[in-house]
């Protein structure tokens, strides 16, 4: 493609964030020559531009528009596009139109300029109170309060609930993550970048730490309920192998990061309803399944937190292990071979969606 038309130097301003953009072809046929006419695009997009208009000259399956989305940002409206603009009288590109209001590309290699801005901490804060409350819920509700024991329904309900009340609360601040493999799902399929991804995780254990710890002060000070301190932490049925155990928690956390990734998926027209409620059941199906042989955690952060306080950390590595694979596997399988509309080999390499 020829160096000297496009996207001028001058063109150095970032993008706005954005939920997601949209990639449309117009006309079969792209000269090598081309040009921009919004300034408002940064350097690093000039040769995703690029990589897209040799896409749009040599690739007649762009017929359809490619279209990605940011779960780790609430508002899913927004959308922008690419176009090429054709001249039929004089049989040649005019331009590419940016509808780009609402749009960000970025590299790697620009990932601290979020820094600058306060939106990663109001995220942060928000990982962090999140998990910390889900931690402090799942833990507690399913606890017994006398000799009786309460049924295993009370801890998947109060989990799943939990789940989707914060979700409701704070997703559009975070995504809603609250879960250190759903994060790593996410930086895999490109939806967050790796700055942000730690940022989240130290947020999610150390929420979960002191979700863990005030519970640990309000119930078990108390001598009589003393012997609960070890309820609180996801542990291996006797009769469970730890293979059996890692194969659990990885099916499980599959099923929970499967849903995840299909509530946040706007190309899908065939669903509805209430998306954290959606993920919420998700959990709740999850604890049944898997409870009674692991504890049904699906979530290394909720393990953590009880196992830091408590200082017991048998088998807990089944608990970072197993649901960072199944999440792992749920991204890949969602992103590669489930998502027909949203093809990776679209997405150029050097950029993430933020």
């Amino acid at each position: 493609m020829n160096e000297d038309s496009p996207l001028g130097d001058s063109m150095t301003r970032q993008l706005p964030a954005s939920s997601r953009f949209e990639i449309k072809k117009v006309d079969q046929n792209l000269p090598n020559k081309f040009k921009m006419n919004d300034e408002n695009v940064n350097l690093h997009a000039k040769s995703s531009l690029k990589k897209v208009a040799h896409r749009f000259e040599h690739d007649e399956s762009f017929e359809e528009s490619s279209r990605f989305i940011d779960p780790s940002r609430g508002d899913l409206s927004q959308t922008g596009c690419f176009q090429l603009n054709y001249d039929d009288e004089k049989n040649e590109p005019q331009s590419i139109t940016c509808n780009l209001e609402s749009t960000a590309i970025k590299t790697y290699s620009n990932c601290f300029q979020d820094l600058k801005t306060p939106g990663p901490y109001q995220k942060s804060l928000a990982e962090f109170l999140g998990t910390l409350i889900l931690t402090l819920y799942a833990c507690s509700i399913g606890l017994p309060i006398s000799e009786d024991k309460v049924p295993s329904l009370n801890g998947c309900l109060g989990g799943g609930l939990t789940l989707a009340t914060l979700i409701w609360c704070m997703g559009n601040v975070s995504g809603g993550h609250f879960n250190p493999s759903v994060t790593i799902a996410f930086l895999f399929t490109g939806k967050i970048n790796p700055l942000l991804t730690i940022i989240y995780i130290v947020s999610q254990l150390f929420g979960a730490y002191v979700g863990a710890l005030i519970l640990h002060g309000f119930v078990f000070n108390q001598s009589e309920n003393a012997s609960l301190i070890a309820e609180t932490v996801t542990t291996l049925h006797p009769d469970i192998h730890m293979v059996q155990g890692l194969v659990v928690e990885i099916i499980i956390t599959f099923i929970l990061v499967l849903t995840i990734f299909s509530c946040v998926d706007s190309s899908r027209k065939d669903i509805g309803g209430s998306f954290p409620l959606q993920i919420g059941i998700a959990v709740v199906i999850g604890g049944l399944f898997g409870g009674k042989f692991t504890g049904g955690s699906m979530n290394p952060a909720r393990s953590f937190g009880p196992a830091l306080v408590t200082g017991i950390w048998e088998n807990h590595w089944i608990y970072w292990l197993g649901p960072i694979v199944g999440a792992l596997l749920a991204g890949f399988i969602y992103q590669f071979v489930l998502n027909l509309k949203c093809p990776r080999k679209y997405i150029p390499r050097n950029v993430y969606r933020a």
